[in-house]
């Protein structure tokens, strides 16, 4: 059967497809740059694992203990 609108539609769809890609500029991938913030926070983290490794197992000690819970006395009153 011609002009079934199986096929009408698809051949539709492709001219509609084909006059987007044309008319439409071609998108660049977008940079981040890198921010004094993100310099800070890095040094900070790199910071932090190294007095954890250095900690000899002082860390893991205080959260055994069970002093390391957020359910603190001090912070009842907030």
């Amino acid at each position: 059967m011609p002009g079934t609108p199986m096929e009408r539609d698809s051949n539709m769809l492709g001219k509609l497809q084909s006059e987007r890609t044309q008319d439409e500029p071609k998108c660049e991938s977008v940079v981040r740059e890198i921010t004094q913030t993100d310099r800070l926070n890095k040094k900070l983290l790199v910071s932090v694992l190294e007095r954890m490794k250095k900690s000899d197992g002082q860390f893991d000690k205080f959260m055994e203990d069970g002093r390391g819970s957020c359910e603190s006395y001090d912070d009842s009153e907030f």
